[in-house]
């Protein structure tokens, strides 16, 4: 199951098999209607009498194209009572290289990845066409070559290795080119090339980030483990990519508070007029000058330990991670940590220092900030497009909760000064460190 905690909105998958797991009575769970039976599945017939797809089938070009959105039957063997079940369901999507259909189950909706070479599958109804798909693959994306090594690929082309990649400006100029991937098929020993793109290349993994171009699959390459070759014409190395180094982490020193440092509550000196004077009342912190800090911390210490903003905790590193034009693109960059940090630092300041953070709007500006610049550089629909979304929307859950909390916190000290009396309304925070 995969579930979010109303607490503190922290997200996990949990094994039922492992963890116990309890559906919440008199809650909005409580009126689920029970899951749908399965229809009657077919009854077990012989294998030999179903039309069973193979990996073979979905290597042919016709074969590939014409099987989605049909639909298939998967067989499912009973452990207990050894008995073989056929459901229903249709092809959403094929995979040739993996060998893989992408289903949809009828009788419940649910998806599933089944491979052909592990599955029984078989068409349902008329047999498929031999001619050929419109979807099939291109033969210009698609080069099926006989095993035979370092050979297989033409002449003079340029293999990316993982030094290569290494190189000054190759991960910079691999962005946006075309590359040929390796493919071996264990069966039958051929070694077919796919074409595809390159979105991102990173030489400190040793990774590019390519979309396969026959069926815009997307996936993370090694290039020690893979053989792939560049496509057209060489690379035009340049310098853009390499400036500078990466933004370091700010430190900031936070020295504990004595009784000297409490904030002074007289007015300001005499003689002193106009703006400056303004300007120097406003920086002197008061009692409850930074209540509304302590839900703002809460919040986005809640938001960091979630392990999907892992990325946007710190200064993102541009230069190690093959980010081109980040600089070009991300006008000023600002992460998680360093609000965090700002806010710490302003909350233990000494009486008259000047606050980085003046107000909760000031706040919420570089949060939303460290969001649109993750929007801005990566394409939309991409995983961490979705997660900037999905991180910004938990952010704004758990700061109304902290707020709430303070709000009871405060209501709980009942009226006076802050810090009169009891110090039971104080919201009192957890900070990770």
């Amino acid at each position: 199951l995969s579930i979010e905690y109303e607490e503190d909105l922290y997200q996990e998958d949990v094994d039922v098999h492992k963890e116990s797991v309890a559906l919440l009575k008199g809650g909005r769970a409580a009126a689920l209607p029970p899951p749908p039976a399965p229809p009657p599945a077919s009854s077990s017939k012989s294998m030999k009498k179903k039309n069973l797809i193979t990996a073979d089938d979905l290597a042919s070009d016709a074969f590939w194209g014409a099987i989605v959105g049909r639909k298939v039957e998967v067989m499912w063997l009973d452990a207990s009572t050894g008995a073989e079940d056929w459901y229903v369901a249709v092809v959403h999507k094929a995979n040739e290289r993996k060998a893989t259909l992408t289903i949809e189950y009828e009788f419940d909706g649910s998806k599933e990845e089944v491979n052909l070479r592990e599955e029984s599958v078989a068409i349902v109804g008329a047999p498929l066409t031999t001619a050929k798909s419109k979807a099939s693959t291109p033969s210009s994306l698609k080069v099926s070559i006989k095993q035979g090594g370092a050979a297989s690929a033409a002449k003079g082309d340029t293999y990316i290795s993982a030094n290569f990649l290494s190189t000054p400006g190759v991960a910079d100029a691999l962005v946006g080119r075309q590359v040929k991937v390796m493919w071996n098929d264990d069966l039958t020993g051929e070694e077919t090339w796919y074409v595809a793109l390159v979105h991102q290349a990173i030489a400190r993994k040793h990774t590019l980030s390519i979309v396969y171009e026959a069926d815009g699959v997307a996936e993370d390459i090694d290039v020690r483990k893979e053989s792939v070759v560049l496509v057209g014409a060489p690379l035009k190395l340049s310098d853009k990519g390499n400036q500078g180094a990466a933004p370091k982490t700010p430190v900031v020193k936070i020295r504990k508070l004595g009784s000297q440092d409490a904030p002074s509550t007289a007015p300001p000196p005499a003689g002193k007029k106009g703006k400056m004077a303004e300007t120097e009342a406003a920086m002197m912190p008061t009692p409850s000058d930074d209540a509304w800090r302590a839900p703002l911390l809460m919040a986005i210490g809640q938001l960091r330990n979630r392990s999907d903003a892992e990325p946007f905790n710190s200064p993102v590193d541009h230069v190690g991670l093959g980010l081109v034009g980040y600089t070009t693109i991300v006008k000023k960059p600002m992460d998680l940590g360093t609000i965090e940090s700002r806010l710490l630092t302003d909350v233990a300041r000494s009486a008259g220092e000047r606050a980085r953070y003046t107000s909760e709007k000031a706040v919420l500006k570089d949060i939303a900030l460290v969001f649109e610049n993750c929007r801005a550089y990566n394409v939309p629909d991409s995983p961490i497009y979705n997660t900037s979304m999905k991180l910004e929307s938990a952010f704004e859950k758990m700061l109304d909760k902290a707020k709430t909390k303070a709000a009871s916190a405060r209501g709980a000290a009942g009226p006076g000064p802050a810090g009169a009396g009891s110090s039971g309304g104080q919201l009192k925070l957890k900070i990770r460190r």
